[in-house]
Parts: C-alpha cells; structure tokens; sequence
C-alpha cells in the first residue's frame, strides 16, 4: 500500500531506550511517565482480568476480587506493580489483591496460550483478548471491577527530521482510526467519544506535519 515505505519492526514489552537505540517511533500501551519524548494519544485500551471456561469449570467463578488469593494467576513481568493488582468497582470502591500462581511471563502474547488452557487466570488489554473473547476460548470476569487503563500512545524522540520523519505522522492517525477497541466491547457512548478524540488527532497531526515536517 505504501511502497516507498520501509520498517524496521523491533516487538519488545520491555521499556526500550528509543534515542539511546535509535528508534523513530514506538507504540506504547501504558499510562507514559514524564519525558522528553512527543507522545500522541491515539485511544483508550482497557484491560480484562480473564479466565478460560476449563478453567472456571474446575476452580470456581470470583465474585470480588479478594477471591482471586484463592485461585492460580498468571503474572506479568512488564507491569508498573507486578505483584499487585489493583480494581476499582463503578461505584467507587477499590480493592488491591497481591496474585500468586504457577507462572509469570514478560511478554504479553505469551500469556494467551497459558490462559486457555486454563493454567490460571490473567490480565491482558483488550486488543490481545478480543477474539479469544468472541469466540468463547476466554471469558471476561469482574465486569463491574476495573483496572487502570492505561492508554496507547505513538512515541517518538524530539525534534529534528530523526525525531519525526516526514512519513510518521500520516501513520499516526491512521493508527488512531484503527486501534480502537472494537464496537462490541465498547458501549455507544464511549465509542463516540472515541471517534471524537480520533478525528481530532488526526486533525491535530495533520496540521503538526504541516508545521513542523513538511
């Protein structure tokens, strides 16, 4: 589609050293800390606490997330607190569990194959879970408790031509258009909203490579 386009693609869940290692840019999921890297926000991306039907057929359904000491999860190495997970209900309540279980990983894909056979239980953001979901391999537990969701986010270094290459920010609303949970995850209003924010970015971008790298 792009055949002047060329990509080096480097898949890592680790926090990279994008201008020590010479990256363009990078797609985070994460609520991003203070830096000096240009980050935009192209949506939301929620996170589900899951578990396969083999697995929830042998240990038992949750109904509170204090449950969860009672039952084998899956850690994730990357995470801002690996050993705590932390839920907040829709009316305001919050709870803070510290998981334990027969495995962690650093990677997030690899968590998936683990889960539906039904090793323990996990949390992973929705674009990784979503088929699995639909397709019943998964389900989705505590759907009245949430985790922080964190957002996902182009990032690339400052300034300069290396910083923001020509090509970069016609890529960074087209991701805004397409890394969207999808409909059937989202309710209506919500869904909206986030057309709004990507219209806007894609907008805002559109200007900034006017101005800036054009």
């Amino acid at each position: 589609m792009y055949p002047e386009v060329s990509i080096d693609l480097h898949l890592s869940d680790a926090m990279v050293d994008m201008i020590g290692d010479g990256f363009d840019a990078a797609v985070r999921i994460a609520v991003l800390p203070d830096s000096s890297l240009v980050a935009w926000r192209l949506c939301g991306m929620p996170r589900y606490l899951v578990g396969s039907p083999a697995y929830l057929s042998k240990h038992g359904r949750l109904r509170r997330p204090l449950h969860l000491v009672e039952h084998l999860c899956i850690g994730y190495g990357h995470a801002t607190t690996p050993d705590t997970w932390r839920f907040t209900h829709k009316n305001g309540k919050s709870a803070r569990v510290r998981p334990s279980g027969p495995l962690r990983v650093n990677n997030r894909d690899a968590m998936m194959p683990a889960l539906i056979a039904g090793t323990g239980l996990g949390i992973l953001p929705e674009f990784i879970v979503r088929d699995a979901l639909a397709d019943g391999r998964l389900e989705r537990l505590l759907p009245d408790w949430s985790r922080s969701s964190g957002s996902v986010h182009w990032v690339a270094p400052p300034g300069g031509q290396r910083g923001c290459p020509r090509r970069v920010p016609g890529r960074v609303a087209h991701l805004a258009q397409t890394a969207q949970p999808t409909a059937g995850l989202m309710d209506t209003r919500r869904r909206r909203r986030a057309d709004r924010e990507s219209l806007v970015l894609s907008d805002r971008v559109s200007r900034a490579s006017k101005e800036r790298w054009i």
